[in-house]
């Protein structure tokens, strides 16, 4: 892990991982369920998630860079859905 929590002025990463020459950051969010997580995130929030991850594109060109998204539920059970940009629907 890289990072953790990482301030930026158009968004804050919650993780940040390093692997050879992979990026990957990491939103958390404590969920009820994960039904239908995914239409839960606002347009506001995608437009400071795509920005936070073209920062990184740019910032780090010789890596491949990777946005999941991490759902916890109150009993610890994790969703992870690998590169959810490309999954939201808007």
């Amino acid at each position: 892990m890289i990072s953790h929590r990482k301030r930026h002025r158009f968004a804050e990463i919650d993780l940040i991982f390093r692997k050879d020459n992979r990026i990957v950051l990491v939103e958390v969010k404590t969920v009820e369920n994960s039904d239908y997580l995914l239409h839960r995130i606002s347009r506001r929030q995608r437009v400071r998630i795509e920005n936070a991850f073209h920062y990184y594109i740019h910032r780090y060109p010789d890596f491949e860079v990777e946005f999941h998204y991490a759902a916890v539920d109150r009993k610890g059970h994790i969703d992870v859905f690998e590169d959810f940009l490309s999954q939201l629907p808007y």
